[in-house]
């Protein structure tokens, strides 16, 4: 058992208590239940280790559950484009990454919801590589004019060439995806080995409920063979794909975690592995998911006090609305989906630029989302609660002047020096309502700047950007 975390760490959302009687749902789920897996040598090799095949499930005993468990690496280390550390995944920091895949994008200019093209993918990674907060690239909208067969790979490599990031690659449905993927970034890093020193996570999607297709168990299997870390990514909808239930919705999230794990580490023992939980409610009226509701924070954090059950790193959703603009609904909704997942130690946070339920990204979003992790990171410091003798006799000289001011003191100064203020890029902290600028407006004005810069071009050299242009060339000889 590694790494149950204590009540207080969550304020009270879930306790120990509440986490080890989920988990023990989870692994009744697959105990009884078990999950389909549509690949028969998995299946067999599964089978071969503990697992016990029931018409076309596998089930999988807690004690075969448990001994994978701790084969985890409680830590991820992703390293940038140069092969330099970039981030350390676990418990010390929180990082975050942009929504995935969305269809549509709010044009820039316009402020009308159109589909995404590539050009807008470009723009937006350049725009990831400049924001300090931002932590992971993601393909964050998916190109409606880049050729079908190989848009996935096309995308990709587009990623890789605009940003020195880590990368996180979309939802892989074939062990083929996986190697063509793999062939591209180590044309991006062709001095690194991205086994020792990984700057790719390769995302898997599981299929709610319960279901690994077999394209996605081969993605699987490739990913782990390569030594790739692997983001397990379920996506159970509340009442359409998962029961209409917050605790059942998470056990069975739970469940097809652990048996991507169990897939993972049988494959080969000690892959890095991170947890995610995407519970989402189901929209009942249309069918469709809601991702501004509460219940999407306190999902977050409770699969983020499960991941780390498991000792596993967590990736959570996260910045989160069901508004259609950069308004109060989103704010507000962005912001209690966030905190909570934060205040339970999320390794990462996801959703970064998106609107509408996840189906449109807003680059000016996701300016206004940087600006909102240095804030909530403030927030999460641990406060000081001391106070040094010093200070009160700074309290007793200055009370003791007529008009006396703390702004000259000594401790005012020294704290300043060292700590500095937050106050923040586009946010308005002006004293003169009527002159001060909006934080909509200084966002708008620094991503219209971000569009007309120079030296926005591909971070990579151009022989690289050829060989990937090769290997695009051949991949859709293949794909066709």
């Amino acid at each position: 058992m590694k790494n149950i975390i204590p009540s207080s760490e969550i304020n009270g959302i879930i306790s120990p208590d509440e986490v080890e009687y989920i988990h023990s749902v989870g692994l009744k789920i697959l105990a009884k239940i078990g999950a389909k897996i549509e690949d028969p040598y998995v299946a067999d090799l599964l089978c071969k280790n503990g697992c016990i095949q029931d018409g076309d499930r596998v089930k999988m005993p807690s004690a075969v559950i448990e001994d994978v468990m701790s084969q985890v690496p409680d830590s991820i280390t992703l390293y940038n484009r140069n092969g330099l550390p970039a981030y350390c995944i676990d418990n010390h920091q929180t990082l975050v990454q942009p929504v995935g895949e969305t269809p549509f994008i709010i044009d820039p200019r316009t402020n009308q919801k159109r589909l995404a093209l590539k050009k807008d993918l470009q723009n937006i990674v350049r725009l990831i590589e400049k924001l300090d907060s931002i932590s992971l690239v993601t393909l964050a909208t998916v190109p409606s004019d880049i050729d079908k067969p190989i848009s996935l790979l096309d995308s990709f490599a587009v990623m890789l060439s605009y940003s020195s990031k880590p990368v996180n690659t979309p939802g892989l449905n074939s062990s083929e995806e996986v190697q063509w993927l793999a062939r591209l970034a180590e044309a991006a890093s062709p001095s690194v080995d991205l086994k020792k020193k990984p700057s790719v996570v390769v995302s898997i999607l599981p299929s709610s409920p319960l279901t690994f297709n077999r394209g996605t168990v081969q993605a699987l299997c490739a990913a782990t063979r390569i030594g790739l870390p692997i983001a397990i990514v379920p996506l159970p909808i509340m009442g359409i794909s998962a029961p209409f239930d917050l605790a059942g919705g998470l056990a069975q999230q739970h469940a097809e975690n652990l048996a991507a794990v169990v897939i993972a580490q049988k494959i080969k023992s000690g892959s890095p592995i991170i947890y995610h939980g995407r519970l989402s409610v189901g929209n009942m009226r249309s069918g469709n998911s809601l991702w501004g509701l509460f219940q999407v924070g306190l999902a977050g954090a409770a699969a983020t006090a499960l991941g780390r059950r498991c000792g596993m790193p967590t990736n959570v959703y996260g910045f989160s609305t069901s508004s259609h603009s950069s308004d109060i609904q989103s704010g507000l909704e962005r912001a209690v989906n966030c905190m909570l997942p934060m205040l339970a130690g999320a390794n990462i946070l996801g959703g970064a630029g998106s609107l509408c339920n996840l189906m449109v990204v807003d680059p000016l979003q996701l300016i206004i989302d940087n600006e909102f992790v240095q804030l909530f990171k403030t927030l999460k410091k641990k406060a000081d609660w001391k106070v040094d003798s010093k200070l009160l006799d700074e309290i007793q000289e200055v009370s003791g002047k007529e008009g006396g001011t703390f702004m000259l003191a000594n401790h005012t100064l020294n704290t300043l020096r060292s700590e500095g203020q937050w106050i923040g890029t586009v946010s308005d902290r002006s004293d003169d309502g009527e002159k001060g600028q909006r934080m909509l407006t200084r966002a708008k004005e620094m991503l219209l700047q971000h569009l007309d810069s120079d030296g926005n071009g591909p971070l990579l050299p151009d022989a690289s950007l050829q060989i990937m242009e090769s290997i695009l060339a051949t991949a859709k000889l293949n794909f066709h």
